[in-house]
């Protein structure tokens, strides 16, 4: 999975774009992509491949999840394995409880492992999202001028009307293929340990 071959069999994605963020909404995005450009959620680019807006869901503890919408993009992609080893109802047929010896299943996420799980760096100009401006970055967070320049590409020069791709550099909910690699790699860490 180290190039967009393997993913996407057609020879162009350049429809595949997200909108501009509304006025309204700019703030809160231009802070979102703050905190996700310090926690290395995502990345900046000069241009990308292809791009997705991002919607958010409730969470059960009340608080929101930001999704990127990979819906068009994955629709391109080649179809994803199905994870191995990934227990359905029927795995619940022969199994017996009573009284003296119950059945006890437990659901387990990976905390966190989406925000984790590094996307290769080859492949990030596919996974972008709604593009902003520095002068975005400077009016509505508190990110200097520094801590911006040092997340730039080379050669960029960081003024306000800098156009701004933010890129995930993690494997995004929202795409075909993260489930199965996320899924995958867990199963490939704990029969390695």
């Amino acid at each position: 999975v180290e190039t967009a071959d393997a993913f996407f069999p057609v020879d162009t994605l350049d429809w595949v774009r997200a909108g501009r963020i509304g006025l309204s909404d700019r703030p809160e995005y231009a802070k979102l992509v703050v905190r996700q450009l310090r926690s290395h959620k995502v990345g900046l680019l000069p241009r990308v491949t292809s791009s997705a807006s991002i919607f958010t869901v409730g969470k059960s503890s009340g608080g929101l999840r930001e999704v990127w919408n990979g819906h068009d993009l994955s629709t391109l992609a080649a179809l994803p394995p199905k994870p191995p080893h990934l227990a359905g109802v029927t795995a619940l047929i022969d199994l017996e409880a009573d009284e003296i010896t119950p059945v006890v299943a437990f659901k387990r996420d990976a905390r966190c492992f989406f925000d984790q799980l590094l996307l290769p760096t080859q492949l990030r100009s596919h996974f972008g999202r709604p593009w902003l401006r520095c002068s975005d970055i400077f009016r509505y967070t508190d990110m200097a001028f520094e801590e911006l320049s040092s997340h730039l590409w080379p050669g960029a020069v960081c003024d306000g009307d800098l156009v701004l791709h933010p890129c995930c550099a993690t494997w995004p909910m929202g795409f075909s293929w993260s489930s199965f690699l996320a899924q995958s790699t867990l199963l490939a860490a704990l029969a390695n340990a």
